[in-house]
């Protein structure tokens, strides 16, 4: 036996060789590379898309940049427990299949913390940043756009690492672990409180993204003969479109793990370590927040699109006449 190597128990056994494990680490490769090449694709949209303002597009290419960068430390979690399976279906774990330690996950069981608290540090600050923009729309000067645009784009990342450091911050991190994704036991609690703010934060972000969209949508109606200003609205409106759509899903599948690994924690005592370990498997949703994020992302950029061209082409095809046409303009200056 490895000195330096925990061996796995049977219930880490069975759970290796169990074929839908299998299949979900197979259908976690698929989802990891299909989320490299969506989130390129969606890249390339919000930068040639003029619906976004400039800090808009920065702060979305960094939350890309988050999931894509979480993906690829939980791929190589799964790839690892892939190989174990693979080497003991081949007799070459004879002896015990070996178990991560602790400690030698501090690395990047930080980097899975640090980019999960950073896609949602990030959508909140691109709702503070639609709040200001909201509030002070006429002193919204493009030197504010871009103080607050380096302020949000280095506190996030800042933040998401204090964070990942916070959460196990005296853990003595001993004892072995299945993955590097299962927190440690003396972490528990702070990740609770963590999991719990991070809810709240997308519940709160998903609120405020509703009142803004309300509140822009009826400052657009205000303009409606002052380009700029309505160019403006527009974009503000088609933000806080994306962002709720994004903390939405993000609320959602939090939702899904906090209280899943909330119940889960209490009734352990109660159930079977194979019954745990399976439930643990389906309520760890955070790889599908990472997933969706730039699936949503193109939607809304492309669902704009069509928007635009429905319009356009309702608008060609209308025919008035010069009565009709004198007449709506008196309406609409009325």
């Amino acid at each position: 036996i490895m000195s330096n190597l925990s061996c796995a128990p049977p219930t880490d056994v069975d759970r290796l060789r169990r074929p839908d494990f299998l299949l979900s680490l197979v259908a976690g490769f698929i989802i990891t590379g299909v989320t490299f090449y969506y989130a390129y694709l969606a890249l390339c949209l919000i930068w040639k898309t003029p619906t976004y303002e400039r800090t808009a597009k920065t702060l979305l290419s960094q939350l890309l940049f988050f999931s894509v960068m979480y993906e690829i430390f939980y791929c190589i979690e799964e790839f690892i427990s892939f190989y174990k399976s693979i080497f003991d279906f081949f007799g070459i774990y004879q002896e015990c299949i070996p178990l991560q330690s602790a400690l030698d996950c501090t690395f990047r069981f930080k980097c899975l913390m640090g980019f999960t608290s950073g896609m949602i540090y990030n959508q909140t600050g691109l709702i503070i940043e639609r709040l200001f923009a909201t509030i002070f729309t006429e002193k919204y000067t493009n030197k504010i756009k871009l103080n607050i645009r380096v302020i949000v784009f280095w506190v996030v990342p800042l933040s998401s690492i204090l964070t990942a450091y916070l959460i196990v911050w005296d853990d003595p991190l001993e004892g072995y672990v299945f993955a590097c994704y299962v927190i440690p036991r003396q972490s528990i609690l702070r990740t609770k409180i963590f999991l719990v703010t991070c809810f709240v934060l997308t519940l709160l972000v998903s609120i405020m993204a509703l009142l803004i969209r309300k509140h822009n949508k009826k400052y657009e109606f205000s303009t409606r003969f002052k380009v700029s200003s309505r160019f403006q609205n527009r974009q503000a409106i088609e933000t806080t479109n994306t962002i709720c759509i994004l903390s939405l899903f993000s609320s959602i599948f939090l939702f899904i793990y906090t209280v899943g690994i909330f119940v889960l924690l209490a009734v352990r005592p109660s159930i079977s370590p194979f019954v745990f370990n399976i439930f643990v498997t389906y309520v760890y949703t955070i790889p599908f927040v990472a997933f969706m994020i730039p699936h949503l992302i193109i939607y809304r950029i492309r669902a704009t699109r069509s928007n635009r061209m429905h319009a356009l082409n309702g608008f060609a095809q209308v025919k008035q006449t010069q009565d009709e046409h004198i007449n709506k303009l008196r309406v609409m200056w009325s």
